[in-house]
């Protein structure tokens, strides 16, 4: 697919609205097992970004930045302050931010937009030796990656084969772990290698200088690597991967060392780790170009919901209402106004097993006393109040009882629990109705909320002001705060 044919594929479609995705994700529920995982699994990455982040402080790298800035879950009203990682590959938590578009994008490229995505194949290609640690790793992603390029460029004039995507990575073992005897044992050696997919457009001869046992050996020569090709892309979360496991860093052998994690941060600084390429580069440069996201959009005919394309909110701009000008407004000891709305991120599910957004918040402070300060904390409630609207419409329980049942799946013993569900058509009402006990032996409904939301505040809510269709606090970075405007 050419890029104009992208340009028109992205032209004719109907983009969903950031509001419409944002109402109809709230209550969207997990199953036990999914959800309990997959908090175990954010746990897990948030616990070993911490240790990655302090090591590279040690080491006199800040790995973290400041921020003013807290996230007010809208339903169930959790206070979470925001401590945002700068920007290295390998911290955990930053990994999975920047990987995540990319996956998206990938996934939705193959399923929608791809001309024949039958025909997509995987290859992993390796280093020949590995780099030691405080060797020239940089250089030796830079050359790959070169290599890459080029060996691309004639794999489509020599055999009308197109490389659509390049992603590298490496692993890091001992010399002993690796079965290396020509090293010392405790040596930590990095191997790098590269994850590309590629397309044949036409079909290869089974024998001759342009068959496919003829690319192979071609490429095998030409690359001066290890080359494996795995077939057909059956998930492309084989394709896009971390840079590196943070089991690898964190343990094994010879976990790493401060002085390691330095090396490590200058030899990945600024390099481009995930290329598109062909066909798929064109695609991402026009969702760019557009204003465009990937993003999970709640099905009724799939529970793991179905990626469509987004358009990007507009930005919330502060910068008219000279917020710190005004005589009557809060102002902090450091000269800043309160409670500024950032936006309102996707909703997530950070603290139950049922979707809700979060408020992002510039010093927040409940107990205000100014007019204006006090005219953006009825804004805070204005987003709660919609929030809380779509919640129960999805049939999500009270949220003092979600609450209780993230904590009971959470447990090894709670996936017994049974969880609340939307009772049939015609038992639900928003505003009336009650958890309802029914007879012994009689399945448990919630049909719906046991309170219904507090009136709503006089005047009109502002509305959904969306940030990042993908967006999880624990991966906040800080926006530029000069036009207190909210960042997509």
């Amino acid at each position: 697919m050419s890029s104009d044919q992208a340009s028109s594929s992205l032209d004719s479609f109907d983009f969903e609205k950031h509001s419409d995705v944002a109402r109809g994700n709230v209550g969207w529920a997990l199953k036990p097992w999914d959800w309990a995982t997959s908090k175990k699994r954010r746990a897990e990455l948030d616990e070993q970004t911490e240790a990655l982040a302090n090591l590279l402080e040690e080491a006199g790298i800040k790995a973290r930045g400041e921020s003013d800035v807290v996230s007010i879950s809208a339903v169930t009203g959790i206070v979470t302050p925001l401590v945002p990682y700068r920007p290295v590959r390998f911290l955990p938590a930053v990994a999975n931010r920047d990987r995540r578009p990319m996956l998206n994008a990938l996934r939705y490229w193959l399923d929608n937009e791809a001309d024949h995505p039958e025909y997509m194949r995987y290859a992993v290609i390796t280093a020949g030796e590995p780099i030691p640690a405080f060797g020239d790793l940089r250089g030796a992603l830079q050359s790959m990656a070169r290599k890459i390029s080029k060996w691309a460029h004639e794999a489509r004039e020599m055999y009308d084969i197109q490389v659509h995507f390049r992603g590298s990575e490496f692993t890091r073992k001992t010399a002993a772990e690796r079965g290396m005897p020509e090293y010392p044992a405790d040596t930590i050696l990095y191997h790098p290698h590269a994850n590309v997919l590629l397309e044949p457009k036409r079909k290869l001869p089974k024998e001759g200088p342009r068959s496919w046992g003829a690319f192979l050996e071609w490429s095998h020569d030409y690359l001066d690597a290890h080359w494996e090709d795995c077939g057909r892309v059956e998930d492309v979360r084989e394709i896009v991967k971390y840079v590196v496991k943070p089991s690898d860093l964190l343990h094994g052998e010879k976990p790493i060392d401060a002085a390691e994690t330095k090396w490590l941060y200058e030899s990945l600084f600024r390099l481009n780790l995930a290329q598109p390429m062909g066909d798929f580069k064109a695609f991402y440069a026009e969702l760019a170009d557009k204003g465009v996201k990937v993003v999970r959009v709640k099905n009724k005919n799939s529970e793991g919901g179905k990626l469509r394309l987004v358009k990007k909110a507009t930005r919330f701009d502060h910068s008219e209402k000279k917020i710190v000008e005004e005589e009557d407004d809060e102002v902090l000891p450091h000269g800043k106004a309160a409670n500024i709305i950032l936006g309102v991120t996707l909703p997530t599910w950070s603290h139950t097993p049922w979707a809700e957004p979060s408020i992002l918040v510039q010093n927040y402070n409940p107990r205000v006393v100014s007019k204006r300060a006090s005219e953006r904390l009825l804004e805070i409630e204005y987003e709660r109040y919609h929030a809380r609207e779509c919640w129960d419409a999805a049939g999500a329980p009270e949220p003092s009882v979600a609450l209780q049942i993230a904590q009971q799946w959470s447990s090894k013993d709670g996936f017994n629990v049974s969880p609340f569900r939307r009772a049939a058509g015609g038992s639900y009402s928003i505003y009336t109705s009650s958890l309802t006990v029914r007879s012994e032996g009689e399945e448990k409904v919630a049909a719906g909320s046991s309170s219904p939301p507090t009136d709503p505040p006089p005047e009109r809510s502002l509305g959904w002001l969306e940030i990042d269709p993908e967006y999880n606090e624990a991966e906040f970075r800080v926006p530029e705060f000069g036009k207190r405007r909210k960042s997509a």
